[in-house]
Protein backbone atom coordinates (compact mmCIF):
# COMPACT_ATOMS: atom_id res chain seq x y z
CA UNK A 1 0.00 0.00 0.00
CA UNK A 2 1.32 3.41 -0.97
CA UNK A 3 1.45 6.60 1.08
CA UNK A 4 1.70 10.29 0.17
CA UNK A 5 5.27 11.45 -0.27
CA UNK A 6 5.22 13.67 2.82
CA UNK A 7 4.10 10.68 4.93
CA UNK A 8 6.91 8.56 3.52
CA UNK A 9 9.44 11.33 4.23
CA UNK A 10 8.18 11.69 7.80
CA UNK A 11 8.33 7.92 8.34
CA UNK A 12 11.90 7.62 7.07
CA UNK A 13 13.08 10.70 8.97
CA UNK A 14 11.82 9.13 12.20
CA UNK A 15 13.81 5.98 11.54
CA UNK A 16 10.66 3.94 10.90
CA UNK A 17 9.73 4.29 14.58
CA UNK A 18 6.96 6.86 14.20
CA UNK A 19 4.24 4.23 14.79
CA UNK A 20 4.03 2.06 17.90
CA UNK A 21 1.46 -0.34 16.44
CA UNK A 22 3.07 -3.66 15.30
CA UNK A 23 0.39 -4.02 12.63
CA UNK A 24 1.81 -0.96 10.87
CA UNK A 25 5.41 -2.21 10.99
CA UNK A 26 4.44 -5.56 9.48
CA UNK A 27 1.98 -4.44 6.81
CA UNK A 28 3.40 -1.10 5.61
CA UNK A 29 6.71 0.06 4.10
CA UNK A 30 7.79 -3.47 3.23
CA UNK A 31 8.73 -2.84 -0.41
CA UNK A 32 12.15 -1.45 -1.20
CA UNK A 33 11.87 -1.53 -5.00
CA UNK A 34 8.76 -3.03 -6.54
CA UNK A 35 10.43 -3.32 -9.95
CA UNK A 36 12.86 -5.99 -8.76
CA UNK A 37 11.93 -9.61 -9.45
CA UNK A 38 13.77 -11.29 -6.60
CA UNK A 39 12.06 -10.84 -3.24
CA UNK A 40 15.39 -10.16 -1.47
CA UNK A 41 15.96 -7.22 -3.81
CA UNK A 42 12.34 -6.12 -3.83
CA UNK A 43 11.62 -6.22 -0.08
CA UNK A 44 13.27 -4.77 2.99
CA UNK A 45 14.71 -7.31 5.37
CA UNK A 46 12.26 -8.42 8.05
CA UNK A 47 12.80 -7.15 11.57
CA UNK A 48 14.22 -9.73 13.97
CA UNK A 49 11.53 -9.02 16.55
CA UNK A 50 8.68 -6.68 17.43
CA UNK A 51 7.38 -6.06 20.94
CA UNK A 52 4.41 -3.98 22.10
CA UNK A 53 4.94 -0.50 23.52
CA UNK A 54 3.79 0.55 26.98
CA UNK A 55 0.96 2.64 25.47
CA UNK A 56 -0.24 -0.26 23.32
CA UNK A 57 -0.09 -2.68 26.23
CA UNK A 58 -2.10 -0.33 28.44
CA UNK A 59 -4.85 0.09 25.84
CA UNK A 60 -5.09 -3.68 25.34
CA UNK A 61 -5.22 -4.32 29.10
CA UNK A 62 -8.11 -1.87 29.46
CA UNK A 63 -10.06 -3.62 26.70
CA UNK A 64 -9.40 -7.13 28.09
CA UNK A 65 -10.38 -6.06 31.61
CA UNK A 66 -13.62 -4.57 30.29
CA UNK A 67 -14.34 -7.77 28.35
CA UNK A 68 -13.71 -9.99 31.37
CA UNK A 69 -15.74 -7.80 33.72
CA UNK A 70 -18.69 -7.71 31.34
CA UNK A 71 -18.67 -11.52 31.18
CA UNK A 72 -18.36 -12.03 34.94
CA UNK A 73 -21.16 -9.53 35.59
CA UNK A 74 -23.67 -11.49 33.52
CA UNK A 75 -24.63 -13.43 36.63
CA UNK A 76 -25.74 -16.98 37.23
CA UNK A 77 -27.26 -17.31 33.76
CA UNK A 78 -23.80 -17.68 32.21
CA UNK A 79 -21.07 -20.16 33.14
CA UNK A 80 -17.76 -18.40 32.43
CA UNK A 81 -14.49 -20.34 32.34
CA UNK A 82 -11.00 -18.81 32.16
CA UNK A 83 -8.08 -20.99 31.08
CA UNK A 84 -4.39 -20.17 30.87
CA UNK A 85 -2.02 -21.89 28.48
CA UNK A 86 1.68 -22.57 28.53
CA UNK A 87 3.33 -22.54 25.10
CA UNK A 88 6.97 -23.51 24.62
CA UNK A 89 7.01 -23.23 20.83
CA UNK A 90 6.18 -20.40 18.43
CA UNK A 91 2.58 -19.97 17.34
CA UNK A 92 1.93 -19.06 13.71
CA UNK A 93 -1.52 -17.43 13.51
CA UNK A 94 -2.59 -16.55 9.97
CA UNK A 95 0.62 -17.62 8.21
CA UNK A 96 -1.27 -18.12 4.95
CA UNK A 97 -3.18 -14.84 5.07
CA UNK A 98 -2.74 -12.23 2.34
CA UNK A 99 0.44 -10.20 2.64
CA UNK A 100 2.89 -8.50 0.32
CA UNK A 101 5.53 -11.04 1.43
CA UNK A 102 3.07 -13.90 0.85
CA UNK A 103 3.74 -14.89 4.47
CA UNK A 104 1.24 -13.26 6.82
CA UNK A 105 0.35 -13.11 10.50
CA UNK A 106 -2.96 -12.42 12.22
CA UNK A 107 -2.87 -9.09 14.07
CA UNK A 108 -5.76 -7.34 15.76
CA UNK A 109 -7.05 -4.57 13.49
CA UNK A 110 -7.26 -2.05 16.35
CA UNK A 111 -4.52 -2.94 18.83
CA UNK A 112 -2.10 -4.38 16.29
CA UNK A 113 -1.24 -7.33 18.55
CA UNK A 114 -1.16 -11.01 17.54
CA UNK A 115 -4.12 -13.05 18.71
CA UNK A 116 -5.95 -16.29 18.02
CA UNK A 117 -9.44 -15.59 16.64
CA UNK A 118 -12.33 -17.23 18.42
CA UNK A 119 -13.28 -18.97 15.16
CA UNK A 120 -9.84 -20.61 15.03
CA UNK A 121 -10.10 -21.88 18.60
CA UNK A 122 -13.61 -23.19 17.99
CA UNK A 123 -12.50 -24.84 14.73
CA UNK A 124 -9.54 -26.60 16.35
CA UNK A 125 -11.67 -27.94 19.21
CA UNK A 126 -14.40 -29.06 16.81
CA UNK A 127 -11.87 -30.76 14.53
CA UNK A 128 -10.27 -32.55 17.47
CA UNK A 129 -13.65 -33.82 18.70
CA UNK A 130 -14.55 -35.14 15.23
CA UNK A 131 -11.25 -36.99 14.94
CA UNK A 132 -11.31 -38.28 18.52
CA UNK A 133 -14.87 -39.59 18.59
CA UNK A 134 -15.99 -40.14 14.99
CA UNK A 135 -12.80 -40.59 12.89
CA UNK A 136 -13.52 -37.24 11.26
CA UNK A 137 -17.06 -38.16 10.16
CA UNK A 138 -19.13 -35.07 10.83
CA UNK A 139 -22.50 -36.66 10.06
CA UNK A 140 -21.87 -39.38 12.62
CA UNK A 141 -21.30 -36.81 15.38
CA UNK A 142 -24.27 -34.65 14.37
CA UNK A 143 -26.72 -37.57 14.27
CA UNK A 144 -25.17 -40.02 16.72
CA UNK A 145 -26.80 -41.12 19.97
CA UNK A 146 -23.69 -41.38 22.13
CA UNK A 147 -22.77 -39.06 25.00
CA UNK A 148 -20.00 -37.41 22.97
CA UNK A 149 -22.42 -36.71 20.11
CA UNK A 150 -24.92 -35.13 22.48
CA UNK A 151 -22.25 -32.86 23.93
CA UNK A 152 -20.98 -32.06 20.41
CA UNK A 153 -24.41 -30.90 19.32
CA UNK A 154 -24.97 -28.95 22.54
CA UNK A 155 -21.60 -27.19 22.24
CA UNK A 156 -21.40 -26.42 18.52
CA UNK A 157 -25.06 -26.51 17.56
CA UNK A 158 -26.75 -27.96 14.48
CA UNK A 159 -28.71 -26.68 11.50
CA UNK A 160 -31.79 -26.64 13.71
CA UNK A 161 -30.42 -25.05 16.89
CA UNK A 162 -27.55 -22.85 17.96
CA UNK A 163 -24.73 -23.98 20.19
CA UNK A 164 -24.65 -23.19 23.88
CA UNK A 165 -20.97 -22.19 24.06
CA UNK A 166 -19.44 -18.87 23.05
CA UNK A 167 -15.69 -18.87 22.34
CA UNK A 168 -13.68 -15.64 22.56
CA UNK A 169 -10.52 -14.31 20.92
CA UNK A 170 -7.34 -15.50 22.64
CA UNK A 171 -4.81 -12.80 23.58
CA UNK A 172 -1.33 -13.10 25.06
CA UNK A 173 -2.18 -11.10 28.17
CA UNK A 174 1.08 -11.79 30.03
CA UNK A 175 3.20 -10.43 27.19
CA UNK A 176 4.39 -11.48 23.77
CA UNK A 177 7.07 -10.93 21.17
CA UNK A 178 6.73 -11.22 17.40
CA UNK A 179 9.93 -12.93 16.26
CA UNK A 180 11.41 -13.82 12.91
CA UNK A 181 11.80 -17.51 12.09
CA UNK A 182 13.11 -19.33 9.03
CA UNK A 183 12.22 -22.50 7.18
CA UNK A 184 14.56 -23.71 4.46
CA UNK A 185 12.95 -25.35 1.43
CA UNK A 186 15.40 -27.80 -0.20
CA UNK A 187 13.28 -29.15 -3.04
CA UNK A 188 11.19 -26.20 -4.15
CA UNK A 189 10.65 -27.32 -7.76
CA UNK A 190 9.92 -30.88 -6.67
CA UNK A 191 7.31 -29.69 -4.19
CA UNK A 192 5.84 -27.59 -6.97
CA UNK A 193 5.76 -30.70 -9.21
CA UNK A 194 7.97 -29.04 -11.79
CA UNK A 195 10.65 -31.75 -11.77
CA UNK A 196 11.87 -34.81 -9.91
CA UNK A 197 14.23 -34.62 -6.94
CA UNK A 198 17.50 -33.23 -8.34
CA UNK A 199 20.96 -34.50 -7.42
CA UNK A 200 22.07 -31.02 -6.42
CA UNK A 201 19.78 -28.51 -4.75
CA UNK A 202 19.81 -24.83 -3.95
CA UNK A 203 18.10 -24.37 -0.55
CA UNK A 204 15.58 -21.52 -0.42
CA UNK A 205 15.23 -19.98 3.07
CA UNK A 206 11.79 -18.55 3.78
CA UNK A 207 11.43 -16.02 6.59
CA UNK A 208 8.17 -15.50 8.47
CA UNK A 209 6.87 -14.10 11.74
CA UNK A 210 5.81 -16.20 14.71
CA UNK A 211 4.51 -15.31 18.16
CA UNK A 212 6.43 -16.10 21.32
CA UNK A 213 3.68 -15.65 23.85
CA UNK A 214 3.48 -15.97 27.61
CA UNK A 215 0.43 -17.68 29.03
CA UNK A 216 -2.30 -16.97 26.46
CA UNK A 217 -5.65 -16.57 28.22
CA UNK A 218 -8.58 -18.56 26.87
CA UNK A 219 -12.17 -17.57 27.58
CA UNK A 220 -15.41 -19.33 26.85
CA UNK A 221 -18.90 -19.14 28.26
CA UNK A 222 -21.96 -21.37 28.28
CA UNK A 223 -24.23 -18.56 27.18
CA UNK A 224 -27.70 -20.12 26.93
CA UNK A 225 -29.48 -22.00 29.70
CA UNK A 226 -29.07 -25.75 29.24
CA UNK A 227 -30.00 -28.07 32.10
CA UNK A 228 -26.34 -28.97 32.71
CA UNK A 229 -24.17 -25.85 32.10
CA UNK A 230 -21.42 -26.93 34.51
CA UNK A 231 -21.15 -30.34 32.85
CA UNK A 232 -20.89 -28.72 29.42
CA UNK A 233 -18.25 -26.29 30.73
CA UNK A 234 -16.16 -29.20 32.07
CA UNK A 235 -16.40 -31.04 28.74
CA UNK A 236 -15.41 -27.94 26.74
CA UNK A 237 -12.47 -27.29 29.08
CA UNK A 238 -11.24 -30.87 28.60
CA UNK A 239 -11.69 -30.72 24.82
CA UNK A 240 -9.81 -27.41 24.60
CA UNK A 241 -6.97 -28.77 26.71
CA UNK A 242 -6.61 -31.92 24.61
CA UNK A 243 -7.00 -30.11 21.28
CA UNK A 244 -4.31 -27.53 22.08
CA UNK A 245 -1.85 -30.01 23.61
CA UNK A 246 -2.38 -32.79 21.05
CA UNK A 247 -2.95 -30.82 17.84
CA UNK A 248 -2.02 -27.23 18.54
CA UNK A 249 -3.35 -24.10 16.87
CA UNK A 250 -2.22 -21.96 13.97
CA UNK A 251 -0.14 -22.98 10.97
CA UNK A 252 2.43 -25.80 10.71
CA UNK A 253 1.23 -27.63 13.81
CA UNK A 254 2.49 -30.88 12.23
CA UNK A 255 6.00 -29.40 12.49
CA UNK A 256 5.55 -28.65 16.20
CA UNK A 257 4.45 -25.02 15.98
CA UNK A 258 1.48 -23.84 18.03
CA UNK A 259 1.36 -26.77 20.40
CA UNK A 260 0.57 -26.05 24.04
CA UNK A 261 2.52 -27.69 26.86
CA UNK A 262 -0.40 -27.37 29.28
CA UNK A 263 -3.71 -25.64 29.83
CA UNK A 264 -4.88 -24.93 33.38
CA UNK A 265 -8.11 -23.59 34.82
CA UNK A 266 -7.63 -20.22 36.56
CA UNK A 267 -11.30 -19.28 36.84
CA UNK A 268 -11.38 -19.39 40.63
CA UNK A 269 -8.40 -17.05 40.97
CA UNK A 270 -9.75 -14.66 38.34
CA UNK A 271 -13.22 -14.54 39.91
CA UNK A 272 -11.74 -13.92 43.36
CA UNK A 273 -9.58 -11.07 42.02
CA UNK A 274 -12.61 -9.63 40.25
CA UNK A 275 -14.75 -9.77 43.39
CA UNK A 276 -12.00 -8.20 45.53
CA UNK A 277 -11.55 -5.46 42.96
CA UNK A 278 -15.29 -4.88 42.88
CA UNK A 279 -15.38 -4.63 46.69
CA UNK A 280 -12.51 -2.14 46.67
CA UNK A 281 -14.31 -0.07 44.05
CA UNK A 282 -17.54 -0.11 46.08
CA UNK A 283 -15.64 1.01 49.20
CA UNK A 284 -13.96 3.77 47.21
CA UNK A 285 -17.30 5.01 45.86
CA UNK A 286 -18.85 4.85 49.33
CA UNK A 287 -15.96 6.85 50.77
CA UNK A 288 -16.27 9.46 48.02
CA UNK A 289 -20.00 9.72 48.66
CA UNK A 290 -19.45 10.14 52.40
CA UNK A 291 -16.83 12.81 51.75
CA UNK A 292 -19.21 14.60 49.39
CA UNK A 293 -22.02 14.52 51.97
CA UNK A 294 -19.65 15.72 54.69
CA UNK A 295 -18.46 18.53 52.47
CA UNK A 296 -22.04 19.60 51.74
CA UNK A 297 -22.85 19.59 55.44
CA UNK A 298 -19.73 21.63 56.18
CA UNK A 299 -20.64 24.16 53.49
CA UNK A 300 -24.15 24.49 54.93
CA UNK A 301 -22.70 24.96 58.42
CA UNK A 302 -20.19 27.58 57.28
CA UNK A 303 -22.86 29.51 55.41
CA UNK A 304 -24.89 29.76 58.63
CA UNK A 305 -21.95 31.04 60.72
CA UNK A 306 -20.79 34.63 61.20
CA UNK A 307 -17.44 35.62 59.70
CA UNK A 308 -15.57 35.27 63.00
CA UNK A 309 -17.20 31.96 63.90
CA UNK A 310 -16.48 30.62 60.41
CA UNK A 311 -12.80 31.57 60.72
CA UNK A 312 -12.63 29.98 64.18
CA UNK A 313 -14.14 26.78 62.77
CA UNK A 314 -11.51 26.62 60.01
CA UNK A 315 -8.70 27.20 62.56
CA UNK A 316 -10.05 24.41 64.79
CA UNK A 317 -9.82 22.00 61.86
CA UNK A 318 -6.10 22.60 61.35
CA UNK A 319 -3.79 19.63 61.99
CA UNK A 320 -0.44 19.70 63.76
CA UNK A 321 1.45 19.28 60.50
CA UNK A 322 4.05 21.93 59.63
CA UNK A 323 2.07 23.08 56.61
CA UNK A 324 -1.02 23.88 58.70
CA UNK A 325 1.12 25.43 61.45
CA UNK A 326 2.71 27.81 58.94
CA UNK A 327 -0.71 28.65 57.53
CA UNK A 328 -1.97 29.59 61.00
CA UNK A 329 0.87 32.11 61.40
CA UNK A 330 0.34 33.76 58.03
CA UNK A 331 -3.04 33.46 56.32
CA UNK A 332 -5.23 32.86 59.35
CA UNK A 333 -3.37 35.30 61.58
CA UNK A 334 -3.84 38.08 59.03
CA UNK A 335 -7.54 37.24 58.66
CA UNK A 336 -7.97 37.49 62.45
CA UNK A 337 -6.26 40.91 62.51
CA UNK A 338 -8.56 42.17 59.75
CA UNK A 339 -11.72 41.39 61.75
CA UNK A 340 -13.39 43.77 64.19
CA UNK A 341 -15.15 43.53 67.53
CA UNK A 342 -16.61 40.29 68.85
CA UNK A 343 -15.91 38.48 65.57
CA UNK A 344 -12.25 39.32 66.00
CA UNK A 345 -12.12 38.01 69.59
CA UNK A 346 -13.86 34.74 68.64
CA UNK A 347 -11.30 34.00 65.92
CA UNK A 348 -8.39 35.15 68.11
CA UNK A 349 -9.40 32.72 70.86
CA UNK A 350 -9.43 29.85 68.35
CA UNK A 351 -5.98 30.85 67.12
CA UNK A 352 -4.61 31.02 70.67
CA UNK A 353 -6.03 27.55 71.45
CA UNK A 354 -4.38 26.16 68.29
CA UNK A 355 -0.98 27.68 69.13
CA UNK A 356 -1.20 26.15 72.60
CA UNK A 357 -1.50 22.75 70.90
CA UNK A 358 1.49 23.39 68.64
CA UNK A 359 3.63 24.83 71.47
CA UNK A 360 3.92 28.23 69.77
CA UNK A 361 2.07 29.95 72.64
CA UNK A 362 4.29 28.82 75.53
CA UNK A 363 7.58 28.56 73.63
CA UNK A 364 7.31 31.09 70.81
CA UNK A 365 10.08 32.23 68.51
CA UNK A 366 11.10 35.89 68.47
CA UNK A 367 8.76 36.68 65.58
CA UNK A 368 5.99 34.57 67.10
CA UNK A 369 6.15 36.54 70.37
CA UNK A 370 4.96 39.64 68.54
CA UNK A 371 1.98 37.75 67.15
CA UNK A 372 1.16 36.24 70.54
CA UNK A 373 1.23 39.70 72.08
CA UNK A 374 -1.16 41.00 69.45
CA UNK A 375 -3.58 38.14 70.16
CA UNK A 376 -3.40 38.89 73.93
CA UNK A 377 -4.29 42.52 73.22
CA UNK A 378 -7.28 41.44 71.17
CA UNK A 379 -8.54 39.03 73.83
CA UNK A 380 -8.20 41.69 76.53
CA UNK A 381 -10.42 44.11 74.56
CA UNK A 382 -13.74 43.97 76.37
Amino acid sequence: MYHPRDTVALWRAAGNNIADNPWYHINYFQTKNHREKKSNDRMFEMKRSLAPTAEGTKALEQYLNMRLESLLEQGSGTEVVVLEGQVDELILPGLGSKHVREIGITLHHIFGVPYLPASSLKGVVRSWALQAFAYGKEEEMEKGSGVESEYFRAIFGTQEREGTVQFYDVFFESGFEIVKDVLTVHYQKYYGRQESVPAFVQPVPVSFYGVKGKKPRILFAVTTKPSNPKDIALVVENWIRRALTEIGIGSKTASGYGRFAEVINVTEDIVREFQEKKQRELKRKKLLLEEKIEKQREEELLSSLTEGARLAYEIEKLSLMQQDSDKSKTTFYQQVINLQGEERRTAAQALKDYWEKTGDWKQPSKRQKEKNQKIREILEEI
